[in-house]
């Protein structure tokens, strides 16, 4: 056996990458890499020393949607993404909404806009007895002017998972559940629609037209655990301390505002 998959809770993450890396195996592990900064300093020597990769499984990457948006995307146009990602807490979890479900749309962000980032921050609000964050929002700006808003609930009735880019002469929205994917883009009058898809529509708002196109995103991903383990090997997600760094930062902005009573 070359390598492993480890899918634990994450109080268990460090312990178990420890052990795998320790009998030289490449690891496969599920989101998120581990529950702090602190848990990540032993393990970068021993990455370096038994020569393996290591990968997190930001799944979301091989979404059908956001592999069509890597495609269609104008990043020197662009100006601003938000991300919604709500849903029921219907499972036990020993993490903070930022480490749950903000982590995918934090790796997602990162490798459409593709510049450093330049500032963030993050409020969020624990509901539950646990005193964990499960409702947050951060924004994130970056170097090239693009600012990013996130937002992440795991106490909503309602299951969302949405992705909306503002370029300087079209938005494009996205749905990570239905699979559907629209690009807005605005147009003079009705007589210049001439619309090259049946799909097109025109829509009307604040007195302007927008031209409606949908955009059909296909499944690129098929095959078991080997399959997965190599696109990830061929497709790296954003370095895995830059994410950790980004999700530890916006937990202590959070952890910091608590103590000061803030929230």
């Amino acid at each position: 056996m070359d390598a492993v998959i480890i899918s634990v809770p994450t109080s268990l993450h460090f312990t178990f990458i420890q052990q795998a890396l320790q009998e030289g195996k490449h690891v496969l592990i599920e989101k998120p890499f581990v529950s702090s900064m602190k848990e990540v300093e032993p393990i970068k020597p021993l990455i370096k020393a038994k020569n393996v990769i290591v990968q997190v499984g930001h799944v979301e990457r091989f979404n059908p949607v956001i592999q069509q948006l890597n495609k269609i995307i104008n990043r020197p146009k662009m100006i601003s993404i938000e991300t919604r990602r709500l849903g029921a807490l219907n499972r036990v979890i020993d993490i903070e909404v930022i480490f749950d479900l903000m982590i995918h749309d934090i790796d997602i962000v990162l490798s459409l806009v593709g510049s450093p980032i330049q500032s963030l921050s993050a409020v969020g609000y624990s509901l539950t007895e646990s005193g964990q964050m499960d409702v947050a929002n951060a924004v994130l700006t970056f170097k090239n002017g693009v600012i990013a808003n996130l937002v992440a609930n795991r106490l909503s009735q309602e299951k969302v998972r949405t992705l909306t880019i503002t370029e300087r002469d079209r938005l494009i929205k996205s749905d990570y559940m239905t699979k559907e994917l629209f690009i807005y883009q605005k147009v003079d009058s009705v007589i210049e629609k001439n619309l090259s898809y049946r799909q097109e529509s025109i829509v009307v708002a604040a007195d302007s037209f927008y031209l409606k196109t949908p955009v059909k995103a296909k499944r690129t991903l098929r095959g078991g655990p080997g399959q997965l383990l190599q696109l990830f090997s061929d497709n790296p997600p954003h370095p895995l301390l830059d994410i950790m760094w980004y999700v530890s930062y916006l937990k202590r902005s959070f952890a910091n505002r608590l103590e000061e009573g803030i929230l």
